[in-house]
């Protein structure tokens, strides 16, 4: 009883509780950041990413990477000329703006000199690594870099000027951000007009289907499942042809890490090294490391993307990758852009960016308006008091305007709700009974599915080994789902073989999303972790979950469905049988809105693209003809 009434009043979180976790895992992350990079004791659970460190080889003021090329330390400029590219990923546009700088504000502003003292917290990592707080700025300096680094993404694009952008980003680093602005005003506007000048170029088809490009990265399954779930719906519409991007394609030969290791890059340290660990010392030391590497090897990442992806083409450039700013900058190629969060919530990383964008280059997609998906900024902006989880829409937009300092006509073309991307193959199966001899579900078994991701392999021995010796009165089956990791589910399978009732486990390797779809809906419940595809699928099945092994990233994830009445989520305090068995009491809510629905805002935004940005010259009539444009959609279809 104690247990249910625990997890009962852990439901009912309140702005203070909910701030208290959020400012728990700031002051971990922040010691994290100012201890990983100092400590020297190897911690046995991090051996992947020693092995990782360890080929990176650094010796009399040198890098020689894993194929013996020797790199001297790059004879950055200043600090800022470093921090550039550490953002940047593009050695040409970064000397191009630290050139410019140097022309038009040398004299006004004096940069700090590169410190290669690996311990210093440079003005990048204060302004884009750490979570954003409102902090004025103590120099010129500091307000010229922290405002430059927080929106650096927006410069070279061929029609649009970040100059206004970068005011409005100087203006938040307080009186001495006013003060460039209001007292140097022409060397301003010369340093972005040397600083914005284009230097990607793409030719425009003349003819042929609406082109766009989605860019995912293998490295996450969660990106790669959103990115599919959008081409696949694009590819039935006439006239639109979708291509999938990998990132991971360019990284592999131009991402620092990967040139120096020849093991990772960036994005699969995280997905190799991470999420087999748990640990988040390793997001940290990855950080670290990256930083270290780039001292001698500059990065050229986003470069080759951008020329990459300039000649597929596209019309319509659409990303899932809002873990990073990176993407932001594919829009200089001059086409729209729009960047889709697989979170329920705002991004710190792109903190800089929200309320600074021109709507008619970038605009970001959001699965849902509620007020939670924008509960961070207002603990960004230190205004927490100020929020309010039960606002409407008529009091909550005026909040956030004013936070962002735009207009609500303004925040609407900027924030477009378009629901989740989701495989059609996931839905409510509305007799799921007669599948159950299929998967071996005996009359009177509880099926309860246990998933944990592309590299789950720590958290699903562990749920394992808790369960295989946990005592229920509740006739409970256990479906293992593994993926692709054959060796998982043979050490599983061999466990299972030793245990006196391995009739109650079952253990899957890689299933199809139709097998998938059918085990959540004979499942009662589903034991899973909480990335934004994760929840959303269950969501859509009306499938209880009990979510585990939550990020800090995550957690507006978790809310999210805790909020709906969807689920719960796992409380290390109480025994995993027993939140098991309370979760299956849930009564899950039919129809989640506003999750459903999000292929006709597709299509409305592919349209929109369509008649406001000039296409092929032969698509517009046809994919008209073919919607009936404008009002194929009907009321409501607009965010």
């Amino acid at each position: 009883m104690g247990t249910r009434l625990s997890l009962q009043i852990s439901r009912k979180r309140g702005i203070f509780y909910q701030a208290m976790i959020k400012i728990q895992t700031l002051l971990q992350l922040i010691f994290l950041v100012f201890t990983s990079l100092a400590a020297t004791e190897r911690n046995p659970q991090l051996d992947l990413f020693w092995q990782l460190e360890d080929g990176v080889k650094i010796k009399d003021d040198s890098l020689v990477t894993h194929q013996g090329i020797d790199y001297a330390l790059y004879p950055y400029e200043s600090q800022l000329h470093y921090d550039l590219n550490y953002v940047l990923k593009d050695e040409t546009l970064t000397k191009q703006i630290h050139d410019a700088f140097s022309h038009h504000l040398g004299e006004i502003i004096s940069l700090e000199p590169i410190s290669h003292d690996l311990a210093t917290i440079t003005f990048y990592e204060e302004t884009a690594f750490l979570p954003p707080f409102k902090k004025e700025a103590v120099n010129k300096e500091e307000a010229f870099s922290k405002a430059l680094l927080s929106i650096a993404m927006l410069f070279g694009h061929p029609h649009i000027s970040p100059a206004k952008a970068l005011k409005k980003a100087l203006l938040e680093q307080g009186r001495y951000g006013l003060e460039l602005v209001k007292e140097h005003s022409v060397a301003f506007e010369a340093f972005v007009e040397e600083a914005n000048r284009p230097l990607y170029r793409l030719e425009k088809r003349k003819e042929g289907p609406i082109r766009v490009v989605i860019l995912t990265t293998s490295a996450s399954g969660g990106n790669h499942s959103v990115a599919n779930a959008m081409a696949h719906h694009l590819s039935s519409l006439d006239q639109v042809e979708p291509i999938v991007f990998d990132v991971e394609e360019v990284a592999v030969d131009n991402d620092p890490l990967m040139l120096a290791t020849g093991v990772h890059t960036y994005d699969s340290a995280y997905s190799a090294i991470f999420q087999k660990s748990n640990n988040l010392k390793v997001l940290l030391k990855r950080e670290g490391l990256y930083r270290k590497v780039q001292h001698y090897i500059p990065s050229n990442f986003l470069a080759a993307l951008k020329q990459k992806i300039a000649e597929l083409q596209p019309d319509f450039i659409i990303s899932t990758r809002t873990y990073l700013p990176d993407d932001l900058s594919l829009a200089t190629l001059g086409v729209p852009f729009r960047m889709f969060h697989t979170e329920f919530s705002l991004c710190p990383f792109l903190s800089g960016y929200y309320g600074k964008c021109d709507p008619d280059s970038i605009r970001f997609w959001i699965p849902t308006k509620e007020p939670s998906f924008f509960q961070p900024l207002f603990f960004w902006q230190q205004d927490l008091e100020n929020f309010e989880p039960n606002d409407t829409e008529e009091v909550l937009l005026p909040k956030i305007s004013s936070l962002l300092k735009v207009d609500q006509e303004t925040f609407f073309k900027e924030f477009e709700v378009i629901g989740y991307p989701i495989n059609p193959q996931f839905y409510p199966i509305m007799e799921p009974s007669p599948l159950h001899q299929k998967w071996q579900i005996e009359d009177g078994e509880i099926p309860i599915f246990i998933v944990m991701g592309k590299h789950g392999t720590g958290a699903l021995n562990e749920i394992f080994d808790t369960l295989s010796i946990s005592k229920s009165s509740l006739p409970l089956k256990y479906l293992f789902i593994c993926g692709k990791n054959e060796e998982l589910k043979k050490t599983l399978v061999a466990k299972r073989n030793d245990l006196p009732n391995s009739k109650a486990f079952s253990i899957y390797g890689l299933l199809t999303p139709e097998e998938m779809n059918e085990v959540m809906n004979i499942s009662k419940l589903g034991i899973s972790k909480a990335g934004g595809p994760a929840i959303t699928e269950p969501l859509m099945t009306e499938t209880p979950l009990l979510i585990m092994h939550i990020h800090p990233w995550e957690i507006p994830n978790a809310n999210y469905v805790v909020d709906k009445g969807q689920g719960i989520r796992f409380d290390p305090a109480a025994p995993l049988i027993t939140q098991i068995e309370f979760a299956l009491c849930l009564t899950p809510q039919k129809d989640p809105y506003p999750l459903r629905g999000w292929e006709d805002r597709l299509t409305h935004a592919v349209e929109e693209i369509a008649r406001h940005y000039h296409g092929p010259q032969n698509f517009m009539d046809d994919f008209a003809s073919y919607w009936h444009c404008p009002t194929h959609l009907g009321e409501g279809s607009q965010p």
